[in-house]
C-alpha cells in the first residue's frame, strides 16, 4: 500500500542549523512516528526529509537495485 505523501503545508519545520543539532533525535522521529520534516534556512523552505519507504512506495523505479 502506497504511503500517501503530505502536503509540505501540514509538514512539520525545522531550521537547518537546529536540524544538524538534533540529528540523532530527527531521524529516530522519522522513522518511530512515519513523519517527514521540512528543514529551513533563513525561514524559507530549503528541503524535505522523509522516510525511504515513502520514496520507495511512491517512485519504486527510482529505487536503486541495490537498495530493493
Amino acid at each position: 500500500m502506497k504511503h500517501r505523501l503530505p502536503p509540505l503545508s501540514e509538514m512539520e519545520r525545522i531550521e537547518q542549523s537546529l536540524f544538524i543539532e538534533k540529528l540523532d533525535e530527527i531521524l529516530e522521529r522519522i522513522d518511530k512516528e512515519d513523519i517527514g520534516f521540512v528543514i529551513t534556512v533563513g525561514g524559507l523552505d530549503e528541503m524535505v526529509i522523509i522516510p525511504f519507504r515513502w520514496f520507495a512506495e511512491n517512485f519504486p523505479d527510482e529505487v536503486p537495485e541495490i537498495l530493493k
